[in-house]
């Protein structure tokens, strides 16, 4: 890394470690807050390159955590265009950013459980993302997986990396 993108990491890291103090203090917000500004110190730190799926995973992680609970809370309206097996989702300016090529996800419910895909590439017929389904929900049950090049890994608990043809 050049001494021009260090210089400019400093004073977000310094920023990272003030908020997760705060997080101690005030609880939820506090991590919503770290998440969205490791986003941002990673933008500044290699603009326009893309992440790897560990470091999507986890700079996006608990942004894309408060959007599933908003969405299994009825607070983000899901509507009934049902597409290949799950309802895209356009989030609103107002809503974090989760989800790479227009801040869209796909809500599927599987065996009557609700999932969650978020999309960190997509072409045409392929994407690639993280999916978070509940206890017990098959993630290969998510659209077209079970079709020959479908991939699933498991990074955690309720999420999975999917790839599917």
């Amino acid at each position: 890394m050049d001494e021009q993108r260090r210089a400019r990491r400093w004073p977000i890291v310094t920023l990272l470690v003030v908020i997760a103090v705060m997080t101690v203090l005030l609880g939820t917000i506090g991590w919503a807050c770290v998440s969205m500004l490791a986003g941002f110190n990673d933008v500044l730190a290699s603009p326009g390159s893309p992440h790897s799926p560990q470091d999507d995973f986890f700079i996006y992680r608990l942004s894309r955590e408060v959007v599933v609970q908003q969405v299994l809370a009825g607070q983000i309206k899901v509507g009934d265009d049902n597409m290949n097996g799950g309802c895209l989702v356009s989030l609103g300016p107002d809503e974090p950013f989760v989800s790479w090529d227009g801040n869209e996800i796909i809500v599927a419910d599987i065996d009557g459980k609700t999932c969650v895909f978020f999309y960190t590439s997509r072409s045409l017929g392929e994407y690639v993302g993280f999916l978070w389904a509940p206890t017990g929900t098959d993630p290969r049950q998510f659209r077209d997986l079970t079709r020959p090049g479908g991939q699933v890994e498991r990074y955690d608990e309720h999420w999975y990396w999917v790839c599917g043809p």
